[in-house]
């Protein structure tokens, strides 16, 4: 009994291709790379002549959101979204 299901490797595969597809459409990757670089948290986001950049993830190991391993991008929203929730819950627990 086989699957249809596509392979670990064939969806990795499709997710490293080019930037955009052959319709000029950007590929699901650098959507997601996009969401993630401009939801995570930080501000003074760098984002001229198409680049996705953040300074202050540097110190998460990372600062190319288009470039740099998505793994590493993954980890480094985590964190950044994890210092942004202490940082409000502390926030809340100051007297106003």
């Amino acid at each position: 009994m086989g699957t249809d299901k596509p392979s670990m490797s064939e969806h990795q595969g499709a997710l490293t291709r080019s930037a955009s597809s052959p319709d000029n459409e950007p590929t699901i990757e650098f959507k997601y790379r996009r969401e993630l670089w401009l939801n995570h948290g930080h501000e003074w986001l760098y984002g001229d002549d198409g680049e996705m950049q953040c300074s202050s993830c540097m110190k998460y190991g990372v600062w190319d959101y288009k470039r740099d391993d998505l793994e590493k991008i993954e980890k480094a929203v985590m964190l950044a979204r994890m210092e942004r929730a202490a940082k409000q819950l502390a926030d809340l627990g100051k007297e106003p």
